[in-house]
């Protein structure tokens, strides 16, 4: 699929949420867990930094990614604005 610019867009595969009797949960992880999967969409990614970013942004790029909401909490200067550029920056995309 292609935007009006001619730029290919990647079709998302959305992953199932955690569910208990129809509710979602939130699942909280682990900022230092692996990140591989967020490697994996490098190559496409929406937006890009001139910096690493770190685990805890790279998990939360990967479940937008995959449509799910995130919640971060991180202390004052973490960064976590990058969250919600990287999530403007797909709905644009997409848009």
């Amino acid at each position: 699929m292609e935007d009006e610019k001619g730029i290919k867009k990647k079709e998302l595969e959305l992953k199932p949420k955690k569910c208990v009797d129809g509710f979602e949960y939130a699942e909280m992880i682990e900022a230092e867990s692996s990140v591989a999967e967020y490697e994996k969409l490098k190559p496409n990614v929406a937006k890009t930094y001139a910096f690493e970013l770190d685990p805890f942004q790279k998990q939360a790029i990967v479940a937008i990614v995959n449509g799910h909401s995130v919640f971060v909490a991180a202390h004052t200067s973490a960064v976590k604005t990058i969250i919600a550029e990287y999530a403007i920056a797909i709905k644009v995309r997409v848009t």
